[in-house]
């Protein structure tokens, strides 16, 4: 392999317009600490915390997938309209107990990219319906595969959800890491060395220049890239997550524009202060809408967002099904003491 620099068309990077979407638990820290207080106080090794955190983890990521994919195919088995498509879904990195995910806006004019954000939210919505994942301790290990297992004490913890989302504009910088990192990892490999060679694809992936997939069979290297964004956007984006909360969804100012919004009131529920029922609503080409649904509750927040000057906004959503948070809303026939302060 020729160790040369890359030039400028090779590590130039893209603007990428995408829905960024943080999927995170809710109160992480205060779980994991009290897995391992619970298991240190019957002297069992912490680990077998942090393997059920991960195992409960891996579910809840399964099953945002899952849903996602279930909602796309029963809209079509039904001749409803659903527009986005999961293929246009991307994880871009873990992060802890975070998801960081893109959506896709690649080739969509700006009606198609409301379409597509507004049945992406509704989904999002409809994911925090669904029963959190749950931890489960313990005092003493099970022995019997059939769960007739008979404990003195034990813990169950649920890992509640909060997920952020925006429209956001980054730069990605995994299409310019190759043509940086290439000559260098070739240097340290030796003199002369060859794409395929065992040692350099280790060595891309561990850097994460290129993961590389090696089909040894039908001698082909496959490569796999994953995106990476960085710019101000996603910053403003981290930092707006940070007042995401449990059993909402939070929604930036860009995506909030996109999203178009009705006031709706309703008739049979009282909100608590500071909330409002809005119609989630599907615009038809050539004027007019749809209404997709009308029982999504908001509430409007500005947002003084570290290291930037400029306030943000960001719009707290949630409805009558979310499985997680402090109920906003009450039936008009049942006591007012059902409203959370």
């Amino acid at each position: 392999m020729m160790q040369t620099e890359p030039t400028d068309a090779e590590t130039e990077l893209p603007l990428t317009r995408f829905i960024s979407i943080s999927v995170d638990v809710a109160g992480s820290t205060s779980i994991k600490e009290q897995l391992c207080a619970f298991l240190a106080r019957h002297g069992r090794d912490i680990g077998v915390a942090y393997q059920d955190f991960a195992h409960q983890l891996l579910a809840t990521e399964r099953q945002f997938i899952d849903l996602l994919c279930a909602t796309k195919k029963a809209a079509v088995h039904n001749g409803a309209e659903c527009v986005f498509e999961v293929e246009r879904l991307f994880l871009i990195k873990t992060i802890g107990d975070e998801w960081w995910y893109s959506y896709s806006l690649d080739g969509l004019d700006d009606f198609a990219v409301g379409q597509h954000a507004r049945h992406l939210f509704d989904a999002l919505l409809a994911f925090l319906s669904k029963q959190p994942a749950s931890a489960f301790l313990s005092d003493t290990p099970a022995d019997h595969p059939d769960g007739l297992d008979e404990f003195k004490e034990v813990l169950r913890l649920e890992l509640p959800l909060k997920i952020t989302c925006d429209l956001v504009h980054g730069f990605d910088l995994v299409r310019g890491r190759e043509a940086l990192i290439s000559s260098i990892v070739a240097r340290c490999c030796g003199d002369i060395v060859h794409v395929g060679d065992d040692q350099y694809m280790r060595m891309m992936g561990n850097l994460g220049a290129i993961p590389m997939i090696a089909d040894k069979t039908a001698g082909k290297i496959i490569s796999v890239v994953r995106s990476d964004f960085v710019g101000m956007e996603v910053d403003r984006f981290f930092r707006l997550a940070g007042y995401s909360q449990k059993g909402r969804v939070l929604v930036g100012q860009q995506l909030f524009e996109v999203l178009d919004l009705m006031d709706a009131p309703a008739a049979d529920v009282t909100l608590r202060d500071a909330w409002k029922c809005v119609s989630l609503r599907n615009k038809i080409p050539g004027g007019g809408f749809v209404t997709m649904r009308s029982d999504i509750f908001v509430s409007l927040h500005e947002y003084a967002l570290r290291n930037l000057r400029e306030p943000y906004m960001g719009a707290l959503c949630t409805d009558r099904c979310t499985a997680s948070g402090d109920p906003v809303w009450r039936s008009c026939q049942d006591s007012p003491t059902m409203v959370a302060d």
